[in-house]
């Protein structure tokens, strides 16, 4: 709902806001949303990083009576956007678990964040979308097979949804690109 992820149970009705409302962005995103029976503690995940959490109860997920994904059990306020797969467990994920599904469904639908590029006097910036906090910055001069990356050491500053390298300008041709640490 306006760019917030909501998630929750039922009976009482929890539900969680994500801390962030730029989801409706155009770009792909994967979200996980976890609730472990024994404490009813309730977590959600966006892109791989925490994006909110709640206590719930312990009951037994009965009630609301049905699933509803993509809008709100009142069926109003409908998701804009695609769902490309679901999966649901009878029990909790462990963090290691979780990761690892995540990271199997960023491959499976190549979901990459777009790296953008742009040069200032005498610095190039390059930035991508903060949601990937699990991706480092590579660089190397020569595209060809076999070709030497490196990766790139200067601190990545994060503002506005955006992690920013600014790098010096010269005249050396170099390539960038951003790879998943997972």
């Amino acid at each position: 709902t306006n760019g917030f992820l909501l998630a929750g149970i039922g009976n009482p009705d929890i539900t969680i806001v994500s801390s962030r409302s730029n989801y409706n962005n155009g770009e792909p995103h994967l979200f996980t949303f976890k609730r472990t029976g024994a404490s009813g503690a309730l977590a959600l995940y966006a892109d791989g990083v925490p994006a909110g959490a709640a206590a719930g109860g312990t009951q037994s997920l009965t009630s609301a009576d049905r699933l509803v994904l993509g809008a709100q059990q009142t069926l109003i306020y409908f998701l804009t956007g695609d769902i490309a797969e679901v999966k649901i467990y009878n029990s909790a994920l462990s963090d290691a678990d979780r990761t690892a599904q995540e990271i199997d469904l960023e491959r499976k639908y190549g979901i990459i964040p777009a790296l953008t590029v742009t040069a200032t006097g005498n610095v190039l910036a390059l930035t991508w979308p903060d949601w990937a906090v699990n991706w480092q910055l590579w660089s190397s001069t020569n595209f060809l097979l076999p070709s030497a990356w490196s990766q790139v050491t200067n601190a990545a500053q994060n503002a506005d949804g955006k992690q920013t390298v600014l790098l010096p300008l010269d005249t050396t041709c170099r390539f960038f690109r951003l790879s998943s640490t997972n």
